[in-house]
């Protein structure tokens, strides 16, 4: 590899490294503001799509060029390059699994067991796929051996791995239909104030269908237009996150009922400041799931002052909080369980917990406790 070629090699590195710790940075930030599923959704996303993108594909590229200096013969350069980016297809799938859960989240589309198991069942046919499309390539396919010339003409589309074109034709086609209730709620997704998501949104999907475009048309997928493709890869996953800065989530009967309120509306659900979310910070009177709207409490029936103090009397944790606010909402364990994205079993162990701290044995006496803030009679 020639000078300029290193550089722009390294470069390209450097800056989706930037682009991946941006992207994981704001989307931890969303979730710390945000306690509903769509900000834990969100950063698994972020954490297993940057775990495929560094190891998957990045590895390969630092792997073919650590092996130029081991004297192997071309023919097993490539059978090792072409196999290893099967290794990270568990993170990608896991990746679009919590990219499909985070849009049904904020769009309100339920998302059942019934669901996930069909998404699970999917994934083990990708594999066996994925393997007979590998053994189409000329390296797996023994046209290319340890013995063949470089100069031999099955060198020719030999670093062309149809895993690639798979993956780029599969998240495609996620995405695709992703985009569809988007686009129907898309001013309901969106509020007002938030410029930012207006185009960050859009963005997020032109900038796939951008490194979809450069994946499947680029021959070989090398050099330069390769590193293009991986730069635009990097920047979809980065804007995914900024674009949650107006968005209106409807994973609640309250967001719903907010997405089609005014932006000055009282009662309007709770918007992600884009430029307080960089800063690290929100203005004062932003509603937030854990900053209570209007002096009320999350659950909208009890003082936020008194709420607080109850936790801080029992020695409530965070999570425990969020069990007690869906408790206070109606929901049952199971319900619980799904919409905090945890076990069943934690859910038990947690009110229990509570139970125990603060000497209640049923739900109604844990919600007037925690509504008046002082021991049921």
């Amino acid at each position: 590899m020639i000078a300029w070629q290193t550089l722009l090699f390294s470069l390209v590195f450097a800056v989706s490294a930037g682009l991946a710790i941006m992207g994981g940075w704001v989307s931890v930030r969303y979730a710390s503001s945000d306690r509903k599923p769509a900000g834990t959704f969100l950063v698994y996303q972020q954490l297993f799509i940057y775990a495929f993108l560094l190891y998957g594909v990045w590895g390969n590229l630092f792997l073919q060029k650590l092996m130029e200096g081991w004297g192997l013969a071309e023919g097993v350069r490539l059978r090792i390059t072409t196999v290893q980016p099967l290794l990270g297809l568990p993170f990608l799938l896991a990746a679009w699994y919590m990219l499909i859960r985070f849009f049904s989240t904020i769009t309100g589309i339920r998302w059942g067991r019934r669901a996930t198991l069909i998404y699970l069942f999917a994934c083990v046919a990708v594999f066996p796929l994925t393997f007979l499309l590998a053994t189409k390539s000329p390296v797996l396919a023994g046209k290319i051996t340890p013995s063949t010339p470089v100069s031999d003409p099955a060198f020719a589309g030999g670093s062309f791995f149809p895993v690639y074109t798979l993956i780029a034709s599969a998240n495609a086609l996620i995405h695709l239909i992703l985009l569809v209730p988007v686009v129907l709620k898309y001013k309901k997704l969106l509020r007002e104030e938030c410029r930012e998501s207006r185009y960050f949104l859009p963005g997020y999907f032109l900038a796939v269908a951008l490194s979809t475009f450069l994946t499947l048309m680029v021959p070989g997928h090398h050099d330069v237009f390769a590193l293009m493709a991986l730069l635009m890869v990097f920047l979809s996953n980065l804007l995914l996150p900024l674009c949650t800065g107006g968005l209106v989530l409807t994973s609640s009967p309250a967001g719903k009922e907010s997405s089609t309120a005014g932006p000055d509306s009282p009662a309007t659900g709770r918007t992600f400041p884009f430029r307080e979310l960089l800063e690290g910070g929100f203005p004062e009177g932003t509603a937030t799931a854990e900053a209570p709207q209007a002096g009320i409490s999350p659950e909208g029936n009890a003082p936020a002052a008194a709420f607080e103090a109850f936790c801080l009397k029992y020695d409530i944790s965070r999570r425990e909080a969020e069990i007690i606010r869906e408790i206070r909402a109606g929901k049952s364990n199971r319900e619980i369980a799904d919409t905090l994205f945890i076990t069943l079993q934690t859910v038990k162990d947690h009110i229990h917990r509570i139970f125990t701290k603060t000497g209640v044995s049923n739900r109604v006496q844990l919600i007037n406790l925690s509504g008046r803030n002082h021991p049921p009679k």
